[in-house]
């Protein structure tokens, strides 16, 4: 059995002799993977089972299908239907041979004998945090990871050992020396350019940066004279799958993208597209992640977790620390005392928060808002009215709390431009009273890539100073990264991530889609020319 992936998804079984595809569902939004009832006669995946028709939120069951496709599926779920299973996406049910499913809640582990009709035996804890479970053949033995380890868990004697299994890899800097030759620099700094240029380029890092001179030229040299040179730019609210793979990166490179910041995704996965594109094995920007949408008891998407609890928080700040994800996203249903904890915690640990909301979020210390516009579900106003305009008391707090905003106007493009206008309005003001955003768009909702090309487009046509623009993908984003000494500028001692256009960006935004070079790490990663 298999599953496609990301948002709608469907449950299929291949006859491998006869190459025959049964569809056994519907689409379904964000599903895990299935796994197989001991007599094959039923596929089961993690689903969300909603409570009403108004709100997508629901709780986690196990969604029991017949695997020959004829019958009716079932609901079933070891802890009522009141109370959701941990996050569903890329935790698939284990179902032993033996007949014990092994179920996530509350970030445990427990084991449970469980027929295909949906009946349940008494449960057995495995274990206070883990996921990802696997059965060994025979159902005695089950494997699973928690944070940095792997363990193995003994049915019969309850038993858990720590597997010595500990992954390595290590960050992948070319080596030698180029010179870029750069007609217009854009540093990331200044508000315009320094001509004629020299920027050496050594084992990945800029090393120099002066006046234009043949005689000092050193190793490989890249003519860019007659064009327009500026940090690559970052994409500050993205969602990848793992599915996705070379392609994705490959077509972020296209579009001028050596940086995604991830607002949500598997953590595992998450942490392996980071490791993958630091280690060269896999072509594609660097990644920053935030790891789950950490939620309430109510979920909607296949990557959010239940966190509603602090004990709860404590441990969903437990594995962000273990993992070393980049920040935490305190999701909608979140509640905000457990909110205000997670904010404590994290600052503790020097892990930066965000959430879609403003208010009390703000109160709470939060550092980091998502959209302009978005879903919110604990009860206080959202930020825009359903005409797309914000109040003196939206765009004040904003201004004059501190917190970073990634706006994502392109996405609300995608029933038409209504709203662009009013919030474009918006945006104008709290950048005028000293608010603070970064560029981003929440593809792939809206397409990867030129999403955030439109969302800049937005800015400028909202009236903002260009120069401030390019910084809100490149400077601005590194600063709230917490990479700004290392990333977002051209300048002695950073990471030679390097966009190269032919037309000028300072004069019309547009101009960045004109792109002749792209480079991570002052390796050519795409060129215009490529296919």
């Amino acid at each position: 059995a298999l599953t496609t992936v990301f948002l709608g998804s469907t449950v299929n079984v291949i006859n491998v002799e006869s190459k025959d595809d049964i569809v056994l569902t519907d689409p379904i939004f964000g599903p895990s993977a299935p796994g197989w009832s001991p007599d094959g006669t039923v596929v089961t995946v993690v689903n969300r089972h909603p409570v009403t028709s108004r709100f997508r939120e629901g709780y986690n069951g196990l969604y029991v299908v017949p695997s020959d496709g004829e019958g009716e599926a079932i609901w079933a779920s070891p802890v009522g239907d009141k109370k959701s299973l941990g996050r569903r996406q890329w935790n698939r049910p284990a179902w032993s041979s033996e007949g014990d499913m092994v179920y996530r809640v509350d970030g445990a582990l427990y084991s449970v004998p469980m027929t295909a009709d949906g009946s349940f035996g008494d449960p057995t804890l495995v274990t206070e945090a883990g996921e990802n479970p696997s059965w060994s053949a025979d159902g005695s033995k089950l494997i699973y990871i928690d944070g940095k380890d792997i363990e193995l868990w003994d049915k019969a004697s309850g038993d858990t050992t720590t597997l010595d299994i500990k992954p390595d890899w290590t960050v992948d800097m070319p080596e030698g020396v180029t010179t870029l030759r750069a007609g217009y620099l854009f540093d990331g700094v200044a508000d315009t350019y320094t001509e004629n240029v020299d920027i050496v380029i050594e084992n990945g890092i800029v090393k120099d940066i002066h006046p234009a001179d043949d005689s000092l030229i050193e190793g490989e040299f890249i003519d860019a004279s007659g064009s327009y040179v500026l940090p690559g730019l970052m994409e500050n609210h993205t969602h990848q799958s793992i599915s996705q793979g070379k392609a994705l990166g490959d077509l972020w490179f296209s579009y001028g993208i050596t940086t995604v910041r991830e607002t949500g995704d598997d953590p595992y996965h998450s942490v392996e597209r980071r490791e993958s594109a630091a280690a060269g094995i896999r072509p594609a920007p660097r990644v920053f992640t935030a790891g789950p949408l950490n939620e309430g008891a109510r979920v909607s998407y296949g990557v959010s977790e239940t966190v509603g609890t602090v004990e709860r928080a404590k441990d969903s700040m437990r594995l962000s620390e273990e993992l070393e994800l980049d920040f935490y996203k305190s999701y909608v249903r979140q509640d905000y005392t457990v909110q205000k904890a997670v904010i404590e915690m994290a600052h503790e640990s020097g892990i930066p928060v965000t959430t879609h909301e403003l208010y009390p979020s703000v109160a709470n210390g939060l550092d980091h808002m998502e959209h302009f516009g978005a879903t919110s579900r604990r009860g206080y106003s959202l930020k825009i009215s359903a005409l797309g305009y914000a109040y003196q008391d939206v765009t004040s707090l904003i201004s004059q709390s501190g917190l970073v905003v990634t706006p994502t106007l392109s996405l609300m493009t995608r029933g038409g431009t209504r709203q662009v206008g009013p919030m474009s309005k918006t945006l104008k003001t709290i950048i005028d009273n000293g608010g603070k955003i970064v560029a981003g768009t929440d593809s792939p909702f809206i397409d990867y890539g030129n999403s955030l090309h439109i969302e800049l487009d937005i800015y400028q046509n909202a009236g903002l100073d260009r120069a401030y623009i390019l910084k809100t993908a490149t400077s601005l984003a590194a600063d709230d990264l917490g990479v700004g000494d290392q990333l977002g500028k051209i300048k002695p001692g950073y990471l030679a991530d390097i966009l190269i256009v032919s037309e000028d960006p300072l004069a019309d935004t547009s101009a960045l889609r004109a792109i002749e070079t792209v480079m991570k790490n002052g390796e050519v990663v795409f060129t215009g020319n490529d296919d």
